[in-house]
């Protein structure tokens, strides 16, 4: 696992106080976020927002 230490704002409220954890998948790498100011989450990949299905589209089923 690399560490980064690449702030997310929170898209919702603005706030920098955000945890964020990335992760590399199949098709890239994507980066889940939860702002701990107003609990809003979301997903990026590339710095862009993409939703929940697109990020997870190519993780493994059991």
């Amino acid at each position: 696992m690399k560490r980064s230490h690449r702030q997310t704002t929170c898209s919702t409220c603005g706030s920098t106080d955000t945890i964020s954890v990335g992760m590399e998948m199949a098709d890239g790498a994507v980066r889940f976020w939860s702002c701990t100011e107003c609990e809003a989450t979301g997903w990026q990949r590339d710095g862009a927002t993409i939703d929940r299905t697109a990020a997870l589209a190519n993780v493994p089923r059991r």
